[in-house]
């Protein structure tokens, strides 16, 4: 699903201090689908370092009942990174909702790979 990203900034020493990351997700079919957002005509994942982001995005773009948040660690954002969702070219940490200015959208995105090096660099 494509939306609109708009983003805060976020401190990238957080990578480092967190074992749990919440994503939005539904479920349809028996398989899982990971919202993603278009931001420059890339797809990003949005990644919520605590679940009251992840709350407040899904109540803020009312996204529907199906959405839900789901909590994930370090092995299976890995995994959404490289194999679910293999055309996301970065991650937004705690993206605002589209109701909110979009400048400073590249503050919070890194690209796939530094993300999952800085997250399983913590874990290791």
């Amino acid at each position: 699903m494509a939306e609109s990203l708009t983003s805060r900034s976020t401190c990238s020493s957080s990578l480092r201090t967190h074992s749990a990351w919440w994503l939005l997700a539904r479920h349809s079919d028996s398989q899982r689908e990971v919202l993603t957002l278009t931001h420059g005509g890339s797809e990003v994942l949005p990644v919520f370092s605590f679940r009251e982001e992840a709350e407040m995005y899904l109540l803020t773009e009312k996204l529907g009942s199906d959405w839900q948040i789901r909590e994930t660690d370090v092995g299976e954002l890995a995994w959404v990174l490289s194999e679910q969702c293999v055309s996301v070219r970065s991650v937004a940490l705690d993206p605002l909702p589209s109701t909110l200015a979009e400048e400073g959208a590249e503050l919070v995105s890194l690209g796939r790979e530094r993300f999952v090096s800085r997250v399983v660099r913590r874990v290791a």
